[in-house]
């Protein structure tokens, strides 16, 4: 059974054997449930079931053909979608959204691809002028947001900008002490990249993450400026832009910004037991940081000593004696040094120590003083793996890679007490990669052969890429297996996941993440106590969207008219009935990105005049990665060495003559004609051609695009700084709800160009007061209400003003900035309401229309006169290859020009049975 928003949703096959299944263990449940002080094993193992059948769970990786991309390039991508609980491929949902967002918060692309026989394949396009910088390749369903974004994929890709083959932007910053506070120095220049002659800055301004710019007048070859005050010194980025070339610049944090926690095993210090203790040191940009630490208590006496390694991690063990306080010492490598208090021992609680035992067997111990009828529960993914009263021991054979969560939970399964612990497993199996030949010259076929035939279930399907490590690091970080089995089951963002896997001998460092880590896919004790959680978000089927009618002039909900919606690109055409609330629900049908919708409002076979809203499925905001942690270090660094080789592939391309420098900008966006005075304060400014091309199909959408700006409950915030409301103004007029507008004291409405006026819309019109409630009411949601009165499609453009300039507005001028709409005066070119046919016109979000990889093929001929030049970067990309029933599979690709050189080939994928396919090899070029 499906029930879209809440309720019971299976994913994958065998429904029948799996409700069969739940229902055998039901009364079982509910029968254990009675007992106050004892639970069974079968019991929770049936409530586990039970949970996962209301609420089951996908997980998301993306591969990618490569790791690093050059402006004007295109990411391949394939996303594997998978039963959290399982690990087995699904397709219930009909759409994978794919977001590329940069530094800033925003989204720089959105695609919404389409299952096509199990398969989400797609592409993203870089435009030729994309900043260079690290972005977040941001992935996940519209199921998955009953999460939250903490689980939706994300991986850091490198773009570099095109133009940085012809010219260099140098940066240098510099922390000193201005007057007693921080202050930054930032000096840049702009020179060119084969001579190194400098070139002229002549107009020059920046904006920071307050989101105020800031202009100068150069004419000369170099820019320096200091960053003073508390605001501007606690901005995280800036973006460059040389003409046409845009770089973001990581703005660094003092040495001295460093947190350090303290994670006692299980929880809590425990007095009288030897405890193991986490820590976590964390720079500002969210990133792990290198120090010692010395652990002393209250006389002075040291008791621990401490030094983190990978991600700022360390573990040390402390005997904690009742009422005593324990402090740290903590020096990083330069000198700054921090004093924290752990925290305090926690006489009576009860926690869960884990233990190996040699190789085979974890042990499970609660420690403390632990209460009668308490219980342990170990489980991974939502499926039971063990449950007793006291100590659990538990072969580790007999256990799935992955994480496992052990609780200590009291007779009410109440939790007492937490520890995770990563099982080793069998994260794949071997893969054999073969191909035809040890080495390969210039054009050259090379055959490769696949073969599963280790696997128990052999079929199943992979994507699979072949780079030139001249051109394109190798992505360590981040694999199908780090994401499916690690990331993926925990809150938040792992930096290097791949680290614990590339060698062995890292499991003590993967166990101190699991110290500081909780999982958090479902409440298990609340579960255990009968509260099971159900999904927020649909589970996405088809296109749906939900449309509101009203009537033109007092805004009533225009209750059982007919809309006709007509799609004429996809021919596509159906009708509508609106119910009390002047609702309808448009559903039935498929369409590619960008497809017009014109749509009629009908009474009885009569046309009306009537204000027609269209409300799509909205991908959730999300937040980027720190920037740092985008790539490992040995992959971010864009080096000379690269930018090298793609010269010479562009030149060789032809396209070097086309990268020119005009004049040096240093701003959030490249500015253009403004339209007004004010649009010269905006930090981005979205036009109604804008929005076609991206295919935005609301006003809260549109919003999500603003940098800084985050939707709730119907209004817009800027999310820097806590959560300050956004106001608008339509036309350079203060835009005020239904509401205000009758109240009984109205506040004068604000213009732009004159002073306060009072708001004249509502003269003539008259209501009742169940009337005036019940518009209140409706009119609560401020973006609803715009979208309302001014449809999409009479928006000509709309550019936010951040709080440092909203000043000129007076007290209209919100702590959390402006947002100005400019509707469309007739010059545009016209996509919204035809007012002599009372036609209405949307662009409906559809899903992209899938493009082929090319990759040459070159006959004996054509390999041996050596006609062009080959200079590829991806040799090839296939987003499925499938495998027979025995596991085998071939492919075949050809070599390019570029010789001495080796090839990485990359394989990721699932069987049919959930087990993960990863594999890369290296391949000689000659």
């Amino acid at each position: 059974m499906v029930r879209i928003g809440k309720g019971n949703i299976t994913l994958g096959t065998g429904l029948a054997a799996r409700v069969l299944a739940v229902l055998a263990l039901l009364l079982v449940a509910w029968t254990g449930m009675a007992r106050a002080t004892s639970v069974s094993a079968d019991s929770i193992a049936a409530r586990l079931k039970m949970q996962q059948y209301y609420f089951p769970q996908e997980k998301i990786h993306v591969t990618t053909d490569k790791a690093r991309y050059m402006s004007g390039d295109t990411v391949w991508l394939r996303a594997f979608v998978v039963n959290a609980a399982t690990g087995e491929p699904v397709r219930e949902s009909k759409y994978v959204y794919v977001e590329l967002r940069n530094p800033f918060d925003s989204i720089a692309r959105r695609v919404k691809i389409i299952e096509r026989k199990g398969v989400y394949s797609g592409y993203i396009p870089l435009d030729r002028k994309l900043p260079e910088g690290h972005y977040t390749l941001v992935a996940y369903t519209m199921f998955m947001e009953s999460l939250g974004q903490d689980f939706f994929f994300k991986k850091g890709i490198e773009v570099a900008s095109i133009f940085s083959l012809r010219y260099r932007i140098d940066t240098r910053l510099a922390w000193k002490d201005g007057d007693g506070s921080p202050q930054l120095d930032v000096d840049i220049a702009c020179s060119d990249r084969n001579t190194g002659a400098q070139v002229a800055i002549e107009n020059m301004s920046y904006t920071l993450d307050d989101q105020k710019v800031h202009t100068r007048i150069v004419g000369g070859s170099a820019v320096h400026f200091a960053l003073k005050g508390e605001r501007d010194t606690q901005s995280r980025h800036m973006l460059v832009w040389c003409d046409d070339y845009g770089k973001y610049v990581d703005i660094p944090r003092p040495e001295s910004e460093y947190m350090v926690y303290f994670m006692p095993e299980g929880g809590y210090l425990v007095p009288g037991v030897k405890c193991n203790v986490a820590v976590k040191a964390l720079g500002s940009n969210g990133l792990g940081r290198r120090l010692e630490g010395t652990v002393k208590d209250r006389a002075g006496a040291t008791v621990a000593h401490f030094a983190t390694g990978h991600a700022g991690m360390a573990v040390f063990a402390l005997t904690p004696e009742r009422g005593q306080v324990y402090t740290a010492t903590c020096t990083t490598p330069d000198g700054e040094a921090k004093t924290v208090t752990l925290p305090v021992p926690r006489p009576g609680a009860a926690v869960l120590h884990v233990t190996r035992s040699g190789d085979a067997t974890v042990v499970v111990q609660p420690v403390g003083d632990v209460p009668a009828g308490a219980t342990v529960v170990v489980q991974q993914r939502g499926a039971l793996v063990k449950a007793g009263s006291g100590r659990l021991s538990l072969p580790l054979d007999s256990i799935e890679a992955g994480v496992v969560q052990c609780l200590l939970l009291d007779s009410r399964m109440r939790k007492l007490s937490e520890r995770l612990f990563f099982a080793p497993g069998r994260a794949t199996r071997r893969v054999d990669v073969n191909c035809d030949k040890p080495a390969y010259g210039r054009r050259e076929k090379v055959d490769v052969i696949v073969d599963l035939h280790h696997y128990d279930v052999a079929a199943g399907d992979y994507a699979v890429s072949v780079t030139d490590n001249a051109y394109v690091p190798v992505d360590s970080a981040t694999s199908i297996a780090t994401q499916l089995l690690l990331q993926s089951e925990l809150r938040g963002h792992i930096e290097d996941p791949g680290y614990y896997f590339r060698q062995p001998g890292r499991e003590a460092e993967l166990d101190a993440l699991m110290l500081t880590q909780g999982w958090t896919r479902y409440d298990v004790p609340r579960a255990l106590r009968g509260a099971l959680a159900e999904p927020e978000a649909p589970l996405e089927k088809g296109y749906v969207a939900t449309g509101r009618v009203v009537s033109e002039f007092r805004k009533k909900p225009m209750s059982g008219v007919t809309v006709q919606v007509i799609a004429p690109k996809v021919n596509y055409a159906s009708s509508f009935t609106t119910d009390a609330n002047g609702e309808f629900a448009l559903s039935g049908m498929d369409f590619p990105d960008s497809v017009k919708l014109v749509m009629q409002v009908e009474d009885k076979g009569k046309r009306k005049y009537a204000n027609v809203s269209l409300v799509q499925s909205t991908p959730a905001a999300t937040a980027s990665l720190p920037a740092a942690a985008s790539l490992p270090a040995h992959v971010a660094k864009a080096d000379e060495a690269y930018r090298d080789m793609e010269s010479k592939r562009i030149t060789a391309l032809g396209g070097m003559t086309s990268i020119l420098l005009q004049e040096v900008v240093v701003t959030a966006n490249k500015p253009q004609v403004p339209e007004d005075i004010f649009e010269t304060w905006s930090q981005k400014t979205i036009d109604y051609e804008e929005i076609e091309r991206k295919g935005i199909s609301s006003l809260e959408d549109v919003l999500r695009h603003l940098p800084g700006i985050i939707v709730k409950n119907g209004q817009a915030y800027l999310m820097r700084g806590g959560l300050q409301a956004v106001g608008f103004f339509i036309d350079g007029t203060y835009f005020e709800t239904m509401k205000a507008m009758f109240d009984e004291n109205p506040d004068p409405v604000y213009t732009v160009e004159q002073q306060a006026q009072y708001h004249t819309m509502t003269q003539g019109m008259s209501m009742t007061i169940e009337e005036y409630t019940k518009m209140s009411a409706e009119n609560e949601n401020v973006i609803k209400e715009i979208e309302d009165r001014y449809p999409l499609s009479t928006i000509k453009m709309v550019y936010y003003i951040p709080p440092g300039m909203a000043t000129v507005f007076g007290r209209r001028g919100t702590a959390g900035g402006i947002v100005m709409i400019k509707t469309k005066d007739g010059t545009e070119k016209m996509k919204g309401v035809q007012d002599d046919l009372g036609l209405h016109m949307f662009i409906a979000q559809g899903y992209q229309r899938p493009a082929e990889f090319y990759s040459p093929a070159y006959s004996p001929a054509q390999a041996a006169n050596g006609e062009g030049v080959d200079l590829r970067e991806t040799l090839y990309w296939a987003p499925c290859l499938t495998t027979d029933r025995a596991g085998h599979s071939s492919f075949s690709f050809y070599t390019s020009d570029n010789s001495a050189t080796a090839y990485t080939l990359t394989i990721e994928g699932i069987t049919q049975d959930g087990e993960l396919i990863n594999k890369r090899i290296t391949i000689d070029k000659r």
